[in-house]
């Protein structure tokens, strides 16, 4: 199977890629690598599994993007601002990461049929969410 990874580079992502590889899935990283730091995670990918990893430079919030990626079977989808305190700094660029992001993911998995798993961040928790 060959599975879609957004946020791809990321750390979750990146123990999820090793996962998939491990049983015998290609995966297809897509990533932004807004956060500079991980961009060794795709050097690690390249360099040991370069039969079963390939990585699209991409931008979730860009569905252009989305279209340059080769067929798939599945999305698995992580790509988002994680921080809470970017958030407070770069709230456009968090809403377009995580909610048009998301959406663009949804709507390039619609328009395919294929299954999407969501991973979220702890910042949709709260206590005024459960109270």
């Amino acid at each position: 199977m060959k599975v879609l990874v957004s946020g791809g580079a990321g750390f979750i992502a990146s123990n999820v890629n090793a996962e998939a590889i491990k049983r015998g899935h290609h995966v297809v990283a897509f990533d932004n690598l807004w956060r500079s730091d991980v961009s060794a995670n795709v050097k690690y990918f390249q360099e040991k599994y370069p039969e079963s990893y390939t990585f699209h430079w991409g931008d979730v919030r860009n569905p252009e993007d989305l279209e340059l990626i080769p067929p798939v079977d599945a999305i698995i989808h992580f790509a988002e601002n994680p921080g809470a305190i970017t958030s407070v700094y770069h709230p456009v660029y968090d809403f377009r990461s995580n909610a048009m992001g998301t959406f663009n993911v949804l709507e390039f998995a619609r328009k395919r049929n294929l299954p999407v798993i969501y991973a979220s961040t702890t910042k949709t928790m709260s206590d005024i969410v459960n109270t």
